[in-house]
């Protein structure tokens, strides 16, 4: 029987309980006729082109894990740039690429030859820590978050000219901030390491939306999105010991209510697979190992409270560089996963089965 965590604190508010909260207007609307122009001087590209983009299936011996074969990739990016892919699960999508000393914002679609589509300033009295991309009806939401201030920006309507609208609101503090996709609708889910509050926010344009609130342990080195049993669930993982706890977010109800501990390899960092995809988390070291691995699994008679995370022979391989950022996105029904090691960003395409090892 699954046991509700006792440390989880659940907070349902409907209405202006956001005012209440500090987040006065943080609903993640994407009208055009409500927002203003995005600032600074856009720089528009010409379209490239919409080919289909082939993996060559390059590997030692039956490998199917295939480079991927985009004439734009690998491609060089400033030391703290921050990337973010739209997880719409199109098979051509767009990402972004935020330069904080700048304070740059390009577009980008992965196709074949040049991918860049255009490049505009974006809040230039702040510097974004983080970067997240949710998908709507209206294209993707592109959403700047500044962990010192607490402040964020939405930026959507992206036009052909490079311009683009833009809303700022101002919210909770969080040391992490990520999209999770629900049966009902998108979720930005922020979760601060300090104080082990987390707060989750509907991308919804209704009045009255349920935020989901609360406290858990605090100092979580990783928090990522997986799915666990096609239940929609938030990983938080310490790096130092190999802990982790998984807790499923309710569709049904704001919060996150049942949980279970468990221990992984330690000294790494965790993503979580795509959103479409049941039964991975990615674990990655900063040499540049890379390592697909199951879902968290729960032993039999432990009560289904605690796990572990094993090795699942699927796929490992280095990059030739150590990594400081990964995701992953649904490509053509299959896996691309997205490296970045400070300064070039680069990608694999996995068909999630067994194969030999790729250096870069």
């Amino acid at each position: 029987m699954r046991t509700l965590p006792a440390v989880v604190v659940i907070g349902l508010c409907v209405g202006g309980c956001a005012k209440m909260l500090g987040l006065d207007g943080l609903k993640f609307e994407t009208e055009p006729s409500e927002a203003v122009a995005g600032s600074g001087g856009a720089e528009a590209i010409e379209p490239t082109s919409d080919s289909d983009g082939e993996s060559d299936g390059t590997g030692a011996g039956d490998s199917e894990v295939a480079l991927l074969q985009w004439d734009s990739l690998p491609s060089s990016w400033p030391s703290g740039t921050l990337l973010a892919f739209d997880p719409s699960g199109e098979n051509h999508p767009n990402y972004f690429a935020y330069e904080p000393q700048s304070h740059q914002l390009s577009v980008l679609r992965l196709t074949d030859g040049d991918d860049l589509v255009s490049r505009s300033s974006w809040a230039e009295d702040l510097s974004w820590t983080h970067l997240v991309v949710l998908p709507s009806q209206n294209g993707p939401l592109v959403i700047g978050y500044d962990q010192h201030s607490g402040i964020l920006e939405r930026a959507f309507d992206f036009k052909a000219d490079g311009s683009f609208s833009v809303r700022r609101a101002a919210g909770n503090i969080h040391s992490h901030l990520l999209y999770v996709p629900l049966n009902a609708g998108n979720l930005l889910f922020g979760y601060d390491r300090v104080t082990g509050f987390y707060r989750g926010i509907p991308a919804t344009t209704d009045d009255d939306v349920s935020v989901m609130q609360g406290e858990i342990e605090a100092g979580w080195s990783s928090v990522v999105f997986l799915r666990y049993e096609n239940v929609p669930s938030v990983l938080f993982y310490d790096e130092l010991s190999g802990r982790f706890s998984l807790y499923e977010v309710s569709d049904q109800s704001p919060g996150l209510t049942f949980s279970f501990d468990g221990v992984a390899p330690p000294g790494q960092m965790v993503v979580g697979g795509p959103s479409q995809t049941e039964g991975l988390v990615f674990l990655y070291e900063n040499i540049g190992g890379l390592t697909m691995l199951t879902n968290p699994m729960r032993p039999l008679g432990q009560g289904g409270e605690s796990g572990s995370l094993e090795p699942a022979a699927l796929a490992s391989w280095h990059q030739r560089r150590g990594l400081v950022w990964m995701t992953s996105v649904e490509i053509d029904d299959n896996v691309a996963i997205f490296t970045f090691d400070g300064g070039v960003l680069d990608g694999v395409l996995s068909y999630l089965s067994t194969g030999d090892e790729i250096v870069r």
